[in-house]
């Protein structure tokens, strides 16, 4: 019997199609399981492999725990695998798993959504009381219309590309930054390619969707902020590490920028204390770009796939 231990609830519908060999232990609270839980487990059963998501630390301490038991994989239910030491699991002969691409097209949806809601100003709608000023012709005029904006977009990968698609029937203009030209891509959504400094200063909405690395890491600071339009809306569906959120915080109420929408913090979740949440001007989700139904089958089923494939490579060798 090959035993998994899974770090969250996962869809019924990923289980049917698992050999009967496979035994899945499952942390069933709704709820991120601690990382005092998972060491626990790691540490006082055996396991083939873990699957776990981006909030789930894997650190050397909890790998080195697991080391010398059968554990030999651990799958991530995510595209990043930041979260986990690389390092420590090569050293220990564990393979590591992701599922990039698949979370593209609600990433991609998400990104839109969340610029829609910025640019047409849609909370303060939502927020209007009963007893407010009716509506009358020049009522509510916060919004703007995509068509007459510079839409910048940092990270031009398989998401980033997927929102240019999505943007091209608003009639934007689109310009981009990536650490290389995609002339490809900007001929098939007649996207235009900026240095970052020259992005910041055109865009009226910059949309985050790079990955996070030692070149990314705080790249949305204050510096940054300064560059943009005080117009502009800021909107994170990267990592919260990209983005120095207390350079985030004077910006917006210092009015350098108009507004920030945040699906990423770091860390996750932000904490109440933290002075971005008292702020009207920045919107903060709690990291549900990917909370699409068949979205969570479709990463659950391939990070299983992985699993079973390297077990069954394994046995035939």
């Amino acid at each position: 019997m090959f035993k998994i231990l899974s770090t969250a609830i996962i869809p019924k519908e990923c289980l049917k199609s698992l050999p009967e060999e496979f035994s899945v232990d499952i942390f069933r609270e709704k709820r991120p399981m601690d990382y005092a839980e998972i060491l626990e487990k790691v540490s006082t059963k055996s396991y083939d492999a873990i699957l776990c998501t981006y909030r789930d630390r894997i650190d050397g301490s909890l790998i080195k725990a697991a080391a010398g038991s059968r554990l030999n994989i651990i799958a991530t239910m995510s595209t990043g695998t930041d979260h986990i030491d690389l390092s420590e699991c090569q050293k220990h002969g564990i393979e590591v798993y992701n599922v990039p691409n698949i979370t593209t097209n609600a990433v991609a949806d998400y990104g839109v959504a969340l610029l829609l809601l910025g640019v047409r100003r849609l909370d303060q709608s939502l927020q209007q009381e009963p007893d407010q000023e009716p509506w009358y012709y020049m009522w509510n005029l916060s919004g703007s219309s995509l068509s007459k904006m510079t839409i910048g977009i940092v990270g031009l990968g398989n998401i980033g590309t997927a929102i240019a698609q999505r943007l091209t029937g608003f009639g934007s203009k689109l310009i981009y930054y990536s650490r290389h030209r995609k002339q490809n891509i900007e001929q098939e959504y007649g996207i235009e390619f900026r240095p970052f400094g020259e992005l910041l200063q055109e865009s009226d909405a910059v949309i985050a969707s790079c990955s996070l690395n030692a070149k990314t890491r705080n790249l949305f600071s204050l510096d940054t902020f300064t560059k943009m339009k005080s117009s502009s809306i800021f909107i994170n569906i990267a990592r919260g590490g990209i983005c120095n959120q207390d350079d985030l915080y004077q910006a917006l109420n210092s009015q350098e920028i108009s507004m920030a929408l945040l699906d990423v913090t770091n860390p996750e979740p932000l904490p109440p204390s933290h002075p971005l949440h008292q702020l009207e001007n920045c919107l903060i989700f709690p990291h549900i770009a990917t909370n699409v139904k068949n979205s969570r089958i479709d990463i659950c089923n391939l990070a299983l796939q992985k699993i079973y494939n390297n077990i069954r490579d394994f046995q035939l060798k």
